[in-house]
């Protein structure tokens, strides 16, 4: 069997081809057209198009087409609604009252016309654009639709025009209407016909599922998507009835227009109109558009409202309510033996968490609260209350000496047990004897037992049953047991308060086998050895066990650990309900296990083996918990478990596999220090970052500096950082710190690597394989297979990796490159490998070594030209490349060779990114990214994950749990309930300032609410976010997205289309949470949807939307409509209608129709619109802020929230539209780089011309044209006018936002901001186009057109985008001629008098401006020439004309420019057809000498075309019009940022309300804004800082209010193990404590969902809890003390560098995370829990 791969890469070779088109749009082949041609295209020459996306506005067509039953649904609705209105609302006297036969009649010829009408419109795109004849899939279908709608619209407009005798029965009176009972009849076929041929189908619409499904086909989702879009719909028609269809009451031709037009009976349709008539009939025809669009996009805000009723119906049914709310963070961590039977809704947070965990659960507890120190989320004296209010101990203190065992019951063998009192079973004779070790070469030791002190509430529970008590203080490693005489209770039923792990399983045993057949060893010698890692005994009866959160944690700590608890019981309650569906097939045996989780010691006493190393969480035996006894049934409950379904029980084998994929390009890693010390002229970029996240710099101080927490620390820090003091080691820790704050590729891998550390601590992964069975040579396998090869493995696609060229100019490509090598050495020990495309033109040396050393060891060859690589980290790479002296990291500094080592390659025949000569690119790079980690993944299941994300350890901790949900009760590998699985996400950027938030609130509530509702619907996709996707799935059945640049630009939709057309599901699970960033900044965020917009046209023209929608029931295509294009298409209709809304009025008014005309005819237009109905759209997020915190704290956080949102979308919607509209237009979507800056990045006003121009200014300036010329209309005919305050305040929006929103008005930023861009406003470039170097290649690429280029022009930018025109059609260019002459003609027919004496003053303007055109020419372009010429053109006609209205100035203006513009669009078009300038002639073949005078032919004709666009560019005013909205633009940003620099000089207003509040106050009303000072208090009298910039010891402590706090009194002792705690804990801002800066006010509950992910070690290897940074001249100050609150640094004190020999005395060994052990810097104090401790000087001993 031979392939010939030749023959395999013949499609991608003509992808390549030169010779083909570049953009898919045109006709050009893609990765679609190769797949559904297979090999057979061999047959013919040359491989085509299968299918042809519509070209420009046909988009619009393929939209209805597509969605044709809901614009159907739509259409009949507002016909209903119509029809109520005008036969039961409407008064006969105004609106004209109508009879039900003429409804009937009107209502039937309307829709037979709109059907065959757009079925006509439908059958040309299909045969004439798609080429549906060529089609592979459902081409008779369509086909047979077409048909029938067509003739059902052709006898709808039959019947209603044709005359029918009227019938009389012989025997009565009445009449009988023939034509009525036939258009009755047309009703009942058109609405069967539709309801059948939109039935749908179940089957997969694709080859690739398997034909016997037995999944189940989930009815109730389809009932919920059926009922709720009744309920919209109605909504839909009563909003309608009452506010929709009374816009058009009375606007009919005939009686609105009957005294402006006037003629003869019957004239021709030719005959001459006049102005005031036309105007009428375009106004006729702007109203109904106007309610057409209005009664179409209705549906969209319904679908808001039906979002947050039914998507907070569902949240109510999940459990949802008050999920996160402040009142509900009281975690009650008592847990133990309910004596009752007990719901779930009653187990409290610890009862659940040892259900789903295990009896071990309280050292995940504590692994948890580490994490979070090691994140900085809590400090030390935090993290020993939370691990306290547990009843267990810190995680490296789990190894200290132990002074008793306790052993109680799990399981029983006997019949003899009482459950009450446990009496019969407190005998000695129960176990023989027992031994123990200390270590694994010590030799064993007996177990002296005694019986325990049983409490009455403890008997009556069977908690504790024996106790073994030890000689002394010891180390316990192991223990084994000799059973004793009584076979009913046989040890194997005991577990031990502890961790006992098996390290094998005896026999390939089910779980009933197990259940039914547990018996006692043979032998009645000692058990095999069985590990144990101890914890805190429970609490004694009475202790507190609750925490409340809020009291003791920061807002983010507290809803990170409130979360976990709360999400838990969905956990627990899915897994019951799988559990019952299993326990319902055993009659024989219960499921059940006794609620308080200790897990079954059965397999420990006769499976047992050698335990796992201490680093792991703990867990009982692996084995299953059962209750056979009947003396055990008040014990069970229906809320327990089975121990192999509790994570740290179940073997490895119930974990599912998964591998997380990071796609990377140019992200930034980590932060550089560079960027950090720079500076915004107030603060630098470090302090702005610890501005948002003040209380967690302060724990990072305390961590590195290894004392407690104060201003002095905090700030000596940072500026020791800024000034570059710091050693390499510190100065990364802080970029690491950083890092995790922002949105980088650092804190995404962090993120990800807190599953990996669950997984390397979980007891199964240490206990298979066993080495005994195994043999020495599986040294290395356990971690190599349960870790990388079998439970997870984290693959970075960066694609560029290892290539130093070709990259953003503007970023340190080596600094990015160290970035990765450290954070490799970094997580070296977990399975952490990089993935690239390896090009052997740009790689850089190392990576060339590597490869081509790897390639002839395994395939004895050399390197191939393209290959996959992946690379993990050599263990003895230690990291820590940074740059020096704050110089660049340059290449040769990045040691490839010596940090990496290549673990597989895989050739390639072409590069991951497809590129036809001259470097166009043809593939998506994203989706490449993916396609190469795909290959490396060896996962059961994928997590695709975007470079912005992260992810905290509470959250790791469920990830195998949630991906159980894969496979249900009746599933299989082949059919599981899902193939995608997302979930919800937090925000984290929701702290970065007030744009943060806004965006935080979008994707928060598009995240949970939304996504919820579209479940329900059945129609969620996979839109970006980190879902899990079934990894062997996707890798046949078409990747993880779609890989076309244009088609498929919005890539990650196209895998949930993927999944639905081949009959899958994507599920939606609220029991996770993923953090990711979004835009912080306005401008990125408009960007960023603009570049959404855009690529959801492709989605519009893609065959994967026209499979599905071919296939889609009527309800299913509804709630696809929305959940796929209806946001973007929406906003764009309501985008035309409020042009067409303003058009109306200055039409309505040129007809000499009034504000009183339009309401005597009873029409709601002739009132004003104050509320916006975008409100709607907020109303899901309000509904979810009310069900996950409760309707007081959800509307305290939602109104005072929705200016912004309001302002700050009503900016980006008309982004969103701009887009659309574009694409819609040119057929063109491009990728944009937004970069993910700062909050703080302050952009200027040129770049913000740049971005905005075309998409919001002049839109803007057009709108607010417009209305002048409509409000100067009315008052010159002395009629009111509307003041329209929605629509201006809309447009001011538009100009003013991005200034409003933009960081840092300082009146020297505002004086440098008018200069630059006034210099790009003025500026022209001093040769003309025929000077410049033809030789040189196309002229676009010659101008100076960047967005960062400081010598681009005004005069250049437009120039370019003038001649952008000819990478269009020619087709479009005669499209757009016929348009704009048809415009034309309406403006001259419109025109009266006055317009035409203005006109003629413009002309001889223009013949002025012409002639100062030439002098400006021939005097070298001279600004002030060009100024008066630009003067000249709009100010002679007022001095021509003084008396001349504002209406026909203005009105005389856009007749010159419209007729400017034919003339110019009429001759370049022609020029075009005899020039046939070309776009490629500089990759023409030219060595050649024939060749060679071809193509200078090509490239003089191309020019020559340039030179007559620059001509018309100049001479016809185009230049100068762009000139003028620039300085309207200028005047604009001029006022609004000096009012923006007034409200910042008052308190620093501006910046407490952009960013955060830290940044705006002053220590006075007018007072300059001071910079911010880490550790300093906010609001101080000014004398106490003069002369100091930090705080001192004599500095009040402050609350979070930023005012003098209350003295923190002494405390109880509250820590152990060596913790000096002698003052409480800091809760929360509120109240000083353990030296913590209060000052601040960082972490208060008004704080956002954001934080930091992922650990902070000391070294790159491990972490530790030890100081990373010790000062070897300590002065006494910094001394641990107790009498002091705030301590400042000393004057004389050093920085952190030291000498040589003082950094070697302030390192601090890393050794291995299962190592550590915490420092003890003081005596302990005793813990109150029930055991016994014992406190000596050198070791502190606990009772476990």
């Amino acid at each position: 069997y031979e392939i010939n791969l030749g023959e395999l890469h013949q499609g991608l070779d003509l992808m390549v081809d030169p010779a083909s088109t570049m953009n898919p749009f045109r006709g050009g082949i893609n990765f679609d057209d190769l797949n559904d041609c297979g090999l057979d295209y061999r047959k013919t020459i040359k491989l085509q198009k299968t299918y042809r996306e519509s070209p420009s506005l046909m988009v619009l067509l393929d939209c209805l087409s597509n969605f044709q039953p809901v614009f159907t649904i739509k259409m009949w609705v507002f016909f209903i609604s119509w029809g109520i209105y005008h036969g039961h609302v409407a008064t006969a006297v105004v609106d004209g009252k109508m009879e039900v036969e003429d409804i009937v009649h009107s209502l039937v010829f309307a829709d037979g016309l709109v059907l065959s009408t757009i079925e006509v419109l439908t059958a040309i795109v299909g045969f004439c654009v798609e080429k549906r004849c060529n089609w592979h899939f459902n081409t008779k279908r369509w086909i047979t639709q077409r048909i029938i709608y067509l003739l059902l619209g052709s006898f709808a407009i039959l019947i209603s025009k044709l005359k029918f005798a009227e019938s009389k029965p012989a025997d009565s009176e009445a009449k009988t209407d023939v034509r009525l009972i036939l258009q009755y009849v047309y009703i009942g076929i058109r609405i069967a016909s539709f309801i059948f041929l939109n039935l749908g189908s179940d089957n997969a619409y694709l080859m690739g599922a398997p034909k016997a499904r037995r999944r189940p086909k989930a009815p109730g989702k389809r009932r919920i998507g059926l009922a709720a879009w009744i309920g919209m719909l109605s909504c839909c028609c009563a909003f309608e009835t009452w506010l929709v269809v009374p816009l058009s009451s009375g606007f009919n031709f005939a009686d609105v227009c009957q005294d402006a037009c006037s003629w003869e009976t019957a004239p021709p349709f030719w005959v001459y109109w006049s102005a005031s008539c036309l105007s009428c009939g375009g106004a006729m025809i702007c109203i109904w558009f106007v309610v057409g669009l209005t009664a179409f996009f209705d549906i969209y805000y319904m679908f808001y409202l039906g979002t947050a009723v039914y998507g907070y119906c569902m949240g109510h049914s999940r459990g949802l309510n008050g999920i996160l709310a402040t009142a509900q963070w009281f975690v009650d961590l008592s847990s133990g033996n309910p004596t009752d039977h007990l719901a779930l809704e009653a187990m409290t947070e610890g009862q659940i968490l040892e259900q789903v965990f295990g009896s071990s659960w309280r050292m995940v507890w504590s692994k948890i609260v580490e994490q979070m120190y090691e994140e900085d989320l809590v400090s030390d004296t935090q993290a020993n209350t939370i691990v306290e209010a547990a009843g267990t101990m810190r995680w490296p203190d789990r190894s200290r000496p132990v002074t008793e065992l306790r052993f109680r019951l799990t399981e029983a063998g006997g019949q003899t047990l009482c459950a009450k009192t446990g009496q019969a079973l407190i005998r000695p004779e129960c176990i023989a004897g027992a031994q123990y070790k200390t270590s694994a070469d010590d030799e064993w030791k007996n177990l002296e037992f005694r019986m325990p002190d049983l409490h009455e509430g403890q008997q009556a529970q069977m908690a504790d049953f024996l106790v073994a008590k030890l000689s002394e203080p010891t180390m316990v490693h192991s223990f084994r047991f000799q059973p004793g005489a009584d076979p009913r209770l046989d040890p194997i039923h005991w577990e031990l308060i502890g961790q006992v792990v098996p390290r094998r399983r005896t026999g390939d045993v089910t779980r009933r086998v197990l259940i039914k057949h547990r018996k006692a060893p043979a032998s009645r010698e000692f058990c095999e050895e069985l590990f144990v890692d101890p914890w805190l005994d429970h609490h004694a009866p009475g202790q507190s066990c609750g925490l409340r959160l809020d009291e003791t944690l920061s807002s983010h700590a507290a809803e990170q650990l409130g979360f976990f608890c709360k999400s838990l019981q969905k956990i627990l309650a899915g897994m019951l309900a799988r559990q019952s569906g299993d326990s319902s097939e055993n009659s024989n045996s219960s499921s059940n296990i006794n609620s308080s989780g200790g897990d079954s010691s059965s397999n420990a006493a006769g499976e047992g083996g050698v335990g796992s190393s201490s680093s792991q969480l703990g867990g009982s035996s692996v084995g299953v918990r059962t209750s056979h006894s009947s003396a055990l049934t008040g014990l069970t409950t229906s809320t327990t478990l089975p121990a192999w379904e509790q994570l740290l029980s179940c073997d490895v084998g119930a974990i599912p596999t998964l591998s997380q994929i990071i796609p990377c390009y140019d992200e930034n890693v980590i932060n550089d220090a560079r960027s950090l010390r720079d500076s915004d002229n107030v603060n630098t970029n470090l302090a702005f970052i610890i501005s948002e996240y003040p209380k967690e710099w302060d724990h990072f101080a305390a961590r590195m500096l290894g004392g407690r927490e104060n201003p002095g620390l905090s700030n000596k820090l940072y500026h020791d950082f800024i000034e570059d003091k710091l050693d390499a080691t510190a100065t990364l820790e802080v970029r690491f710190w950083a890092a995790m704050r922002s949105q980088t590729v650092a804190r995404t891998i962090a993120g990800a690597m807190q599953y990996h550390t669950l997984l390397d601590n979980l007891p199964s992964t240490h206990a298979w394989p066993d080495k005994a069975d195994e043999g020495q040579h599986c040294k290395g396998f356990a971690e190599e297979m349960s870790l990388r090869g079998h439970l997870c493995q984290l693959i970075l696609a960066h694609q560029t990796f290892g290539n130093l060229k070709d990259k953003n100019p503007e970023k340190s490509v080596a600094e990015n490159e160290a970035s990765v090598l450290n954070l490799m050495a970094r997580y070296k020990k977990y399975p952490f490998f990089v993935v690239f495309d390896y090009d052997h033109g740009n790689a850089a040396p190392g990576v060339r070594e590597l490869v081509r050393e790897y390639c002839r060891e395994h395939f004895q060859s050399e390197v191939p030209k393209h290959v996959s690589v992946m690379v993990r980290c050599k263990q003895d790479f230690m990291g820590g490349i940074t740059s020096t002296n704050g110089n660049k990291i340059t290449a040769s500094q990045i040691p490839f060779r010596q940090a990496l080592e290549v673990v597989e390659i895989l050739p390639r025949y072409y590069p991951l990114l497809l590129a036809g000569d001259g470097g166009t690119i043809r593939t998506q790079g994203k989706a490449g990214n993916q396609l190469g980690a795909l290959r490396f993944a060896a996962g059961h299941y994928i997590q695709m994950m975007d470079a912005n994300m992260g992810a905290g350890f509470t959250e790791a901790c469920k990830v195998p749990l949630v991906l159980r949900n894969f496979l249900g009760k009746d599933s299989d590998r082949k059919t599981p309930e899902c193939r995608i699985l997302g979930f919800r996400e937090f925000i984290f950027t929701e702290k970065h300032g007030t744009m943060g938030s806004i965006m935080a609130s979008s994707e928060w509530s598009f995240g949970t609410i939304c996504q919820r509702f579209l479940d329900g619907l059945n129609v969620r996709m996979h839109y970006g976010h980190p879902d899990f996707i079934d990894a062997f799935w996707a890798s046949n059945r078409g990747s993880l997205s779609k890989a076309s640049p244009a088609i498929n630009l919005s890539e990650d939709i196209f895998a949930g289309f993927n999944a639905r057309m081949r009959g899958e599901r994507s599920e939606h699970s609220d029991a996770l949470a993923w953090e990711k960033g979004r835009e912080t900044s306005f401008n990125t965020s408009s960007q960023f949807f603009y570049k959404v917009s855009t690529g959801n046209v492709g989605v519009m023209k893609s065959r994967d939307l026209k499979i599905l929608c071919e296939r889609l029931n009527i309800s299913d295509n509804l709630s696809f409509y929305f959940a796929s294009i209806g946001f973007y298409l929406n906003n764009w209709l309501i985008d035309m209608s409020i042009k067409i809304y303003v058009y109306f009025f200055v039409l309505l008014t040129l007809s000499s129709k009034s504000l009183e005309d339009v309401g005597s005819v009873g029409s709601m237009l002739a009132a004003e619109w104050i509320i916006s109905m975008g409100i709607v759209a907020t109303l899901p997020r309000c509904a979810e802020l009310v069900l996950e915190y409760g309707t007081l704290e959800g509307f305290l956080k939602f109104l005072p929230s929705l200016p912004g949102i309001m302002s700050a979308f009503t900016f980006i919607n008309k982004s969103i539209a701009a887009g659309v509209g574009t694409v819609m237009v040119t057929g063109e979507a491009n990728y944009i780089a937004t970069g993910r800056p700062n909050a703080n990045t302050h952009f200027n006003w040129r770049e913000c011309y740049f971005i905005h121009s075309e998409t919001h200014y002049y839109p803007s300036l057009a709108l607010i044209m417009w209305y002048l010329v409509y409000s100067s209309l009315s008052q010159q005919r002395e009629s009111a006018a509307l003041p329209m305050f929605v629509i201006l305040i809309s447009a001011a929006l538009w100009l003013t936002a991005p200034i409003i929103f933009c960081p840092q008005p300082r009146y020297a930023r505002l004086q440098v901001d008018m200069r630059e861009f006034w210099k790009f406003v003025v500026a022209t470039p001093k040769n003309p186009v025929r000077g410049m170097d033809q030789n040189r290649g196309l002229l676009e690429n010659q101008l100076n057109t960047g967005f960062r280029d400081e010598k681009a022009t005004l005069y250049e930018v437009w120039l370019h985008r003038a001649l952008e025109h000819k990478r269009r059609s020619k087709t479009l260019q005669g499209t757009l001629l016929a348009w704009n002459v048809f415009i034309l003609a309406v403006l001259i027919g419109l025109c009266q008098v006055g317009v035409y004496i203005g006109l003629w003053n413009f002309f001889v303007a223009f013949i002025c401006h012409a002639v100062l055109i030439m002098f400006w020419e021939a005097c070298g372009r001279p600004e002030a020439l060009m100024l008066l010429a630009f003067i000249s053109v709009f100010v002679l006609p007022y001095i021509f004309m003084p008396d001349m209205l504002l209406c026909d100035y203005l009105l005389a203006l856009i007749i010159l420019v419209q007729c400017l513009v034919v003339i110019k669009q009429a001759i370049l078009l022609f020029c075009r057809l005899l020039l046939n300038p070309r776009l490629d002639w500089p990759q023409m073949p030219h060595r050649e000498a024939a060749a060679w005078r071809a193509r200078q032919k090509v490239a003089v004709r191309t020019r020559r075309y340039d030179v007559i666009v620059e001509f018309f560019f100049i001479n016809f005013m185009e230049y100068e019009l762009h000139l003028l909205a620039a300085l309207m633009i200028l005047i604009v940003n001029l006022v609004t940022q000096l009012v923006m620099v007034i409200l910042d000089r008052l308190c620093g207003l501006h910046s407490e309300l952009l960013l955060n509040r830290n940044l705006g106050v002053r220590l006075g009303a007018c007072s300059r804004r001071r910079k911010f000072e880490p550790g300093r208090p906010l609001r101080t009298p000014a004398n106490s800082l003069a002369g100091s910039t930090t705080a001192t010891t004599s500095e009040a402590p402050t609350n979070a209010e930023g005012g003098p706090g209350p003295s923190p009194g002494a405390g109880g002792s509250r820590g152990s193990g060596g913790n000096d705690d002698s003052h409480p804990p800091a809760t929360d801002g509120r109240q000083g404590g353990n030296g913590d800066s209060q000052g601040s006010g960082g972490g208060g509950p008004a704080g956002g969902r954001g934080g930091s992910r992922g650990p902070a070690p000391a070294s790159f290897e491990t972490t530790s809890r030890q100081p990373l940074l010790r000062h070897s001249d300590k002065p006494e100050e910094f001394e641990d003390q107790t009498t002091q609150d705030n301590i400042g640094p000393p004057s004389n004190s050093s920085s952190l560098v030291a000498s040589t020999e003082s950094q070697a005395r302030s390192r601090v060994p890393t050794p291995d995370l299962a190592q550590n052990r915490r420092t003890v810097d003081a005596p302990t104090t005793p813990a109150t829990t029930a055991g016994t401790t014992t406190t000596t000087a050198a070791t502190t001993t606990t009772t476990v």
